[in-house]
């Protein structure tokens, strides 16, 4: 597991992560592939849960060209990025099936037209000014409501919120972190 923070700052949407893989059998290591990366030049991205998922959204899913309208916004990542990914997934054999409801052992962080979105483990799809997501979400979750309250600068915040994650959680890297904006 691992953990990512999001957050929207002055019309730009702030993403980090942590460099850690761990297993839940408590195995880490050094991840060397990027959980935060970009699609194409309006999207990025960081992954928390699934390798495989991970590598599938970074490297097979093909989207629609979003809509002019950022009104739309919304309804483009709930009806073409959250069903395109599910519908890769499962054709690509990561997904799976819980209680007839197709799930993932992932979840992401996705800065769009400078608005942070989260992606939960079920293809749902929400909206909010900070997030976390991963092993270290709640540590992560409460660094970033005291930062935001008292600092200005959003990438001390997200450097801030993953540190305490890291400090507090064991599957949550504390050495090496990747902090983009876009």
């Amino acid at each position: 597991m691992t953990t990512i923070v999001g957050l929207q700052h002055e019309g730009k949407v702030w993403i980090g992560a942590d460099g850690r893989l761990s297993s839940m059998d408590g195995i880490a290591q050094e991840s060397s592939h990027p959980k935060l990366f970009s699609m194409g030049d309006v999207m990025l991205v960081a992954c928390a849960g699934s390798l495989r998922v991970a590598q599938i959204l970074q490297y097979t899913l093909e989207l629609p060209f979003p809509t002019q309208d950022p009104k739309q916004d919304m309804a483009y990542m709930v009806t073409e990025f959250a069903e395109t990914l599910r519908r890769t997934v499962q054709d690509m054999g990561a997904g799976r099936q819980t209680d007839g409801m197709a799930t993932m052992e992932f979840y992401a962080l996705i800065g769009f037209r400078g608005k942070l979105y989260k992606l939960d483990a079920d293809y749902n799809v929400h909206c909010a000014p900070y997030m976390a997501a991963g092993a270290g979400e709640a540590i992560a979750l409460g660094a970033l409501y005291v930062a935001t309250k008292t600092l200005d600068d959003p990438k001390k915040i997200v450097q801030m919120a993953l540190q305490a994650a890291g400090t507090h959680n064991i599957y949550t890297g504390n050495k090496k972190y990747v902090i983009r904006s876009i």
